[in-house]
């Protein structure tokens, strides 16, 4: 993607506090040898290259193509669909969007290259109008690093693919969790944004050249991304910027044997991404929270959604109407999650239970939902009790925290919503980890150092169905 790129090394360059040589802004351009760039991004990566990896040039007319294919053979618009109104019920897609559309103009606008793990091939996007490409010199020795930092970016795909089978991570079992299936997306891009990262800065590399295909991403055109509802920019760029984190932190632990027992034992929330020390520590699983599959009070109703929201998708939602660092610390202690989106007609109801490490933090939690649910309904009156009861012409809300546990209900009528809450709490009971879930990893045994020099100190967000962002 080549402002998500751009901004990836852009934070690298922020946390290493090093000094840029602008000297080598003055490079010429080199030129882009594939097959070459995979030996040396194979060496970085310390995977070794089991076959070679092609590499077509798509124009942007062609890109448009192939997505069209890709999306007929691999989207469920049923599902796309589906997820395009739970966002529109949280208010966090605008009335009036069409989320399909949406999501293929910013694939459109951003993407430089992508993986085809079906194919084993990886295809480089020219946006050049003929300047520049990987089988000819071009004119403009930006745009070729920009191809170069792709094709690095997407060979490390192509590699990991090739050792661990990338095609695993899409099973269905992850279908009505897309928390975890965010987890793993940040794995993927991250092990992919630090392998590209640690090419551009080995030997013979430059950062004025680093410096100077940062100041050509910035200046392309994102008009799409920019003018993107919040939400799905920050879904389309956490699994790139949260990523690289997560994953530079097992790399600083125990190098690239520790980013690869990822893939064996990925991370199973975004949780763990956001706070790496509890992946590795392995004490922190994400919980299995129950949900009545088929509530007696909605015998009439249609379930449209069932899923999960993960510590980025509460910190998401709350900077919607929250400052950034209030919604984050009001996001913080998340333990699990399971939300229902129901619907009659025009009529919707929302359920959702949440579980979080301490009282403390579902109280956070409860204060941040009191101040959406007022500026979501506009006109509900709140009535005090032992949980808060927000009702307005059209909807009612009630909102209870009790110790660890948070729940949410809201219906179109105060005498549904209380038999949904009612049926919700009924049994109340703990909840243990998610099943078949380990999600961790014990670097604590690992002593060896990272062998390829590094200067760096430091989502499927209510996913529609999509190419995954995971090989782009």
């Amino acid at each position: 993607m080549r402002k998500w790129v751009s901004l990836l090394l852009l934070a690298a360059i922020t946390l290493t506090g090093c000094s840029v040589d602008l000297s080598g802004l003055l490079n010429p351009p080199r030129s882009l040898d594939v097959p070459r760039m995979a030996e040396e991004v194979a060496a970085v990566r310390q995977l070794d290259l089991l076959q070679p990896i092609p590499c077509e040039t798509l124009d942007p007319q062609q890109l448009e193509v192939k997505l069209a294919e890709m999306n007929e053979q691999e989207a469920d618009p049923a599902q796309t669909l589906a997820a395009e109104k739970v966002m529109k019920f949280l208010g966090l897609l605008p009335a009036g969007e069409d989320l399909q559309a949406v999501m293929d103009s910013l694939y459109g606008e951003q993407i430089l290259g992508f993986y085809d793990p079906q194919e084993g091939r990886l295809y480089l996007v020219d946006r050049s109008g003929g300047s520049a490409g990987a089988a000819g010199a071009p004119q403009n020795w930006a745009v070729l690093d920009q191809e170069r930092i792709t094709v690095a970016h997407e060979l490390v795909h192509g590699l990991t693919d090739q050792h661990f089978d990338l095609l695993r991570f899409d099973e269905p079992k992850w279908s009505d969790d897309d928390d975890t299936a965010t987890a793993v997306d940040c794995l993927i891009e991250g092990d992919a944004s630090l392998g590209e990262t640690l090419y551009l800065t080995q030997e013979g590399q430059d950062w004025g050249s680093l410096l100077g295909l940062l100041l050509a991403g910035v200046s392309q055109d994102s008009s799409q991304l920019d003018a993107a509802p919040p939400y799905i920019r920050d879904s389309l760029l956490f699994p790139y910027q949260a990523g690289l984190l997560f994953v530079q932190t097992l790399y600083e632990v125990g190098g690239w044997t520790a980013v690869d027992k990822a893939y064996e034992e990925p991370p199973t929330s975004t949780e763990q991404i956001l706070h790496p020390q509890k992946y590795i520590q392995g004490n922190d699983p994400p919980l299995a929270i129950p949900l009545p599959s088929s509530p007696p009070a909605l015998a009439d109703w249609r379930l449209v959604y069932e899923n999960v929201l993960g510590e980025f998708d509460f910190a998401a939602w709350f900077r919607t109407f929250l400052p950034s660092e209030e919604a984050d610390r009001a996001a913080a202690g998340w333990g699990g999650c399971r939300y229902q989106l129901w619907e009659e007609g025009s009529r919707q109801s929302f359920l959702l239970s949440s579980r979080w490490d301490s009282a403390k933090d579902a109280r956070e939690a409860r204060l941040a939902l009191e101040r959406w649910l007022v500026e979501r309904f506009p006109g509900v009156t709140r009535q005090d009790g032992s949980a808060t009861t927000q009702q307005g012409a059209e909807v009612t809300a009630i909102l209870d925290s009790q110790e660890e546990e948070l729940k949410l209900v809201i219906a179109p009528s105060p005498a549904l919503a209380l038999e949904l809450f009612q049926q919700l709490n009924s049994p109340r009971r703990l909840n243990g980890p998610r099943q078949g879930v380990q999600g961790h990893i014990n670097l604590r045994q690992h002593t060896a150092t990272p062998s390829s020099p590094t200067n760096s100190s430091a989502t499927r967000q209510l996913r529609p169905s999509y190419p995954s962002p995971a090989m782009m």
